[in-house]
């Protein structure tokens, strides 16, 4: 990178990602802070990297950040990551390292199945008690907070099936619409389009994918349903389209922005001839 940028006479400011090696209490595939996962230079090794880069004419290192993983619904490791940051950001100035930027990721977890939530204040209260005296640049990434509680994937029931006690609602939509389940083991409440008082039957919700990964939950209690009934999945704003696939061969869902009383097409679905088309001309080059 060096001989690169001085090849092209070019000058950048960067930040440095730290790895404070703080458990996140999350799910491990989404935990990012741990000396385990892949994310991050050693928190011991941030000040030697400043030495190294000190008098270098192309980059300069500005800005430091953290993200020490995704759905977290405890405020405690914020504040240990927060704590530990700030002692960094003091052994630099200690050492003449000027920092003017903090990004301190995302991670803040949303409500999926009645779970806790953090609370903001206490939230910002950490912020502020670990970075206000510190005359740097707050900057937060909080992606699921915003966006997941208002996607809602739509799906209709293809038949319902029993094997001895145990009923399955088979979805037009499967894994490769939500992945979250299959791979999180991720809860994601299912609610009728159209509400009833029927009572209350377990199901296994599973998608038409020939795998028995392909399942959206196990023994769920809904109000009895039948084929053709349409049903809302929750709570997909975040970590749903974006990891759409053609697995299967099926076309990822369109999507549809809904504004008021408007509604405005924001990803039209492409069709199975799409796909193989695409792939034909790929292959030709």
């Amino acid at each position: 990178m060096k001989n690169f940028l001085k090849s092209i006479k070019k000058k950048i400011e960067i930040s440095l990602r730290v790895n404070p090696d703080i458990d996140a209490n999350t799910h491990k595939k989404i935990s990012t802070g741990n000396y385990g996962d892949k994310f991050g230079i050693p928190h011991e090794n941030i000040i030697d990297i400043f030495k190294t880069f000190k008098n270098n004419e192309n980059i300069k290192i500005n800005g430091l950040a953290i993200h020490i993983g995704s759905q977290i619904i405890e405020i405690n490791p914020f504040k240990k990551a927060f704590k530990k940051l700030r002692k960094i950001v003091l052994s630099l100035k200690k050492n003449k390292f000027n920092i003017k930027k903090i990004d301190l990721g995302g991670g803040i977890g949303i409500n999926y199945s009645n779970n806790k939530v953090i609370c903001l204040d206490e939230y910002k209260n950490q912020i502020k008690k670990n970075f206000s005296d510190l005359n740097v640049e707050i900057i937060l990434e909080p992606g699921r907070f915003l966006v997941g509680p208002s996607g809602i994937l739509l799906t209709k029931v293809i038949r319902v099936k029993q094997v001895d006690n145990q009923k399955f609602l088979i979805l037009d939509s499967g894994m490769n619409d939500l992945i979250r389940p299959s791979m999180y083991n991720a809860y994601h409440e299912i609610l009728p389009v159209k509400l009833t008082k029927k009572k209350i039957t377990k199901y296994d919700v599973v998608g038409p994918i020939c795998e028995s990964g392909d399942t959206f939950a196990k023994n769920r209690g809904l109000f009895e349903i039948k084929k053709g009934d349409l049903l809302a999945i929750c709570s997909v704003g975040a970590y749903g389209t974006c990891m759409t696939s053609y697995y299967n061969c099926r076309t990822p869902p369109k999507e549809i922005l809904i504004d008021g009383s408007k509604s405005i097409n924001t990803k039209i679905s492409k069709s199975v001839g799409d796909f193989y088309n695409n792939e034909i001309q790929r292959n030709a080059k």
